[in-house]
């Protein structure tokens, strides 16, 4: 069950969630989480989820992204970048390890795998965010806390042509300009990456719908691991 509704993983992570779809989106390409984040530990693991809310509450999972902490670089000669400058497919450097120092924030880029789905009238998006899985070992405990607020930590969410998200939240929702803080860029290659002609992507305000302060992080199937990984919000 934990495959098809996060039921049971919600509780121990973070969440933020949409207002109901006045309209149906149509979302198709890749997704990624930007965020500022620091922590207390000498590394910490980033687990995020987007999830189909429907009408009667449940959430379904869509498409995950993860990433570790100590591998926040990015390459950008491979890495998929719209027009506005906006990273929205990362192409991660994992052989360069770039241990985070204690409490001090840094910008990270998760990737998702490709998303794929029709948001119908009615329905919701959910971010939830968590810091460790049930099918991994869990880090050693820490605090991580996630920056929001202007230029801070967004989530952009690809929409196809013919699908407007602006819309269908009631709001205006634009393909926002890309934050001034640059990753770790160095390139280890020029090579093209493919998938290039992806739609737009867009990034929104989502409300927070988690529990208050810091909560548990734990995998739903791993309820050990719920008080072993700690986060707050900024």
């Amino acid at each position: 069950a934990t495959m098809t509704d996060m039921s049971l993983a919600e509780p121990s992570g973070l969440s933020w969630t949409s207002a109901p779809l006045a309209e149906d989106v149509w979302s198709a390409g890749p997704a990624s989480l930007e965020l500022v984040l620091s922590t207390t530990g000498i590394e910490t693991d980033m687990y995020a989820v987007l999830s189909d809310v429907w009408p009667d509450g449940t959430a379904h999972p869509m498409a995950t992204g993860r990433l570790k902490s100590n591998f926040p670089g990015v390459d950008l000669d491979r890495s998929l970048v719209d027009g506005d400058g906006n990273i929205v497919q990362p192409y991660g450097r994992y052989d360069v390890h770039d241990r985070a120092e204690p409490t001090v924030e840094r910008r990270y880029h998760v990737e998702f795998w490709p998303v794929g789905n029709r948001f119908k009238a009615g329905h919701r998006l959910r971010l939830h965010l968590f810091g460790s899985s049930g099918f991994y070992v869990p880090p050693a405990p820490a605090v991580n806390t996630v920056r929001l607020g202007a230029g801070q930590s967004r989530f952009l969410v690809p929409v196809l042509p013919g699908s407007d998200l602006s819309a269908a939240l009631g709001g205006p929702v634009t393909s926002p300009p890309a934050p001034d803080e640059t990753p770790d860029t160095t390139p280890t290659s020029t090579a093209p990456r493919p998938g290039t002609d992806a739609g737009r992507s867009h990034a929104s305000t989502l409300p927070d719908t988690g529990a208050p302060g810091p909560v548990g992080m734990g995998g739903a199937g791993l309820l050990a691991a719920a008080v072993v990984r700690r986060w707050s919000r900024g």
